[in-house]
């Protein structure tokens, strides 16, 4: 009898276990403090501030064949690879309220982030320690690039961008 004991101890002590591991997992995804890749983790970037004037950033000219994402309304461009997507509509940009455009190559994440923002504070409550996002000032915007996948050639893409005169 003892040992039946034992064994219903340790089934509850495993099952107790399980739970609190799989808890712990689905806050860390919950909160934003860990991402899924593919089964890469993806680390958390810390922001870049690009001199806060309205004026074009130089870039290099997109390359032949690119294709080129124009916000009239933020004043911006930013060329991408005909291998992409610019994704704008509400349907894909669920979840990000703040995205102007969701640049994607395939796979499981958006590879880059284009977002828009009322305030420094506002991009920063969000993104407190991004190493892979890129900030612009545009006007009375703070326009935030997040390279979310970091995959090869993602920094030749962000590269292209730049504001509208």
């Amino acid at each position: 009898m003892q040992r039946k004991g034992f064994i219903n101890l340790f089934v509850v002590i495993l099952l107790l276990i399980v739970f609190v591991a799989v808890a712990a997992i689905a806050y860390f995804f919950g909160s934003g403090k860990l991402q899924w890749n593919g089964g890469k983790q993806i680390p958390s970037p810390t922001p870049t501030l690009i001199a806060g004037t309205p004026t074009p950033i130089p870039t290099p000219t997109a390359k032949p064949g690119w294709k080129v994402y124009k916000s009239e309304r933020y004043g911006f461009e930013i060329s991408y690879p005909n291998t992409y997507q610019a994704l704008d509509d509400k349907d894909n940009l669920y979840g990000w309220p703040k995205a102007v455009v969701l640049l994607y190559n395939g796979g499981q994440a958006y590879d880059i982030a284009i977002e828009a923002w009322n305030s420094q504070s506002e991009y920063q409550s969000k993104y407190p320690s991004q190493a892979n996002l890129t900030v612009s000032k545009i006007g009375d915007k703070y326009i935030t690039i997040l390279d979310s996948t970091q995959e090869e050639g993602n920094s030749e893409i962000i590269a292209t961008f730049k504001a509208l005169d």
